[in-house]
C-alpha cells in the first residue's frame, strides 16, 4: 500500500480548524487551535511542524483538508520505498 508523509506547518497555520473538521481521522487541534497530526499517525512534532504517515486509504481526506486550508499550511508527499 502506498504511504504519504503529511506535514502541517504550524507557524503558517491560522487556527481556522478547517483540517480537523474536514478530516478528523487524521487531524486535530492543539491547545492553541492550530492543526496537528493525530498521535496514531504522527512521526514528529515540534513548534514548527507536525508530521505523520498515512496510507492510501486516507489520502483523499487529507488532500481535501490541504486543498481547503486558506494558508496552504498542509503538504503531502508520496513516500517512495526502495
Amino acid at each position: 500500500m502506498p504511504e504519504y508523509k503529511v506535514t502541517v506547518y504550524r507557524g503558517v497555520c491560522i487556527a481556522c480548524r478547517q483540517a480537523p473538521s474536514i478530516c478528523p481521522i487524521v487531524f486535530e487541534s492543539d491547545q492553541y487551535g492550530k492543526t496537528i497530526v493525530k498521535e496514531e499517525f504522527r512521526i514528529r512534532q515540534n513548534s514548527r511542524i507536525s508530521e505523520g504517515i498515512i496510507g492510501d486509504d486516507l489520502l483523499k481526506c487529507v488532500e481535501e483538508a490541504a486543498k481547503k486550508c486558506p494558508v496552504s499550511a498542509i503538504k503531502i508527499e508520496k513516500i517512495v520505498h526502495g
